[in-house]
């Protein structure tokens, strides 16, 4: 299985759906975001791909109850602060990364597999003890000029960017 993890999506429309056409495209079952959609309008514009959605919310994200509402209408699953799931036996754990020391906590924890966030705007791939940690970057581009998505195929939990 692989599947698709964006973040910082920042209301971009080109960026969204080019992240959309690409794992369309790749035949990609599953994707989570870890937060700052930031309107609830980018639902509709995520809405044409055409798996299931996992998503949290951001610092910046606005009408966190109307986002949740709309992934629910979607049959996507939305967290406010953590969102846990198990995909294939592999325990993952999504927080935004809004604060850093929750996912350090997380990561420590060892009860993940796999730990995602975003926040930072900065793609960071790494393995912690047994916990590959994952950040996909930016999906908007606004700070680093980098528009960035990450797709994690499961079997061996290899980790790839793509730019958007």
């Amino acid at each position: 299985m692989i599947i698709g993890i964006i973040s910082d999506t920042h209301d971009n429309k080109d960026s969204i759906m080019k992240a959309v056409d690409k794992l369309n495209q790749l035949g990609i079952e599953y994707l989570i975001h870890a937060g700052d959609h930031i309107a609830p309008f980018t639902v509709r514009w995520m809405s044409k791909f055409n798996g299931k959605v996992y998503g949290v919310a951001g610092n910046n994200d606005g009408e966190i109850q109307i986002l949740k509402k709309l992934y629910e209408n979607n049959g996507w699953v939305f967290k406010e602060l953590l969102l846990t799931l198990e995909l294939e036996r592999t325990k993952i754990v999504v927080t935004h990364g809004t604060y850093p020391e929750l996912v350090d906590l997380l990561v420590k924890s060892e009860k993940y597999d796999i730990v995602i966030y975003g926040h930072t705007h900065e793609y960071k791939i790494e393995k912690i003890g047994k916990t590959l940690v994952i950040n996909p970057g930016e999906a908007c581009g606004y700070l680093t000029g980098r528009r960035t998505m990450a797709i994690l195929d499961m079997r061996n939990m290899d980790v790839k960017i793509l730019d958007l």
